[in-house]
């Protein structure tokens, strides 16, 4: 879908670029190797013994490296263990409105399980906040 760059203020914008993903998504195969980063709203609902039963709260390591992984799983990615990767939790960020966010930074080595899985997600990014910028996954095939 076209971005319709007529409705943005006059000098909003003085040198606009787009990139077409369509090249990265007719060659994803299952098996490839890419290189993927994403920063991600690491949530999950606390537990029915948690005084915060029912809630959403913030993933911490160790577990974030299962957390990550599961939602891997679901994009159609395989984290790779051999070649490495990681995932590391940032200060937890705060809005004016008081919604909280508690990002973490995934980046390394995947290989493509699904690629029609993978191309849905870096369409529509992965996990939750992908409104406020979260979840936008980006992949780079390995040479």
């Amino acid at each position: 879908m076209p971005l319709d760059f007529d409705r943005l203020p006059a000098g909003w914008a003085h040198q606009i670029r787009q990139a077409s993903l369509a090249g990265l998504l007719h060659t994803l195969q299952d098996g490839m190797q890419l290189q993927i980063r994403t920063r991600v709203s690491a949530v999950k609902s606390a537990g029915k013994s948690s005084l915060r039963a029912g809630q959403r709260v913030s993933v911490h390591q160790p577990e974030l490296r299962e957390w990550w992984r599961h939602r891997a799983d679901a994009a159609g990615l395989r984290m790779n263990d051999d070649l490495g990767w990681e995932a590391s939790r940032e200060n937890m960020i705060c809005s004016s409105t008081g919604a909280a966010w508690a990002p973490a930074i995934v980046e390394g080595i995947a290989a493509v399980t699904s690629a029609e899985a993978l191309s849905t997600a870096i369409i529509d990014g992965v996990g939750k906040a992908r409104a406020y910028g979260f979840g936008l996954l980006s992949a780079r095939p390995m040479a």
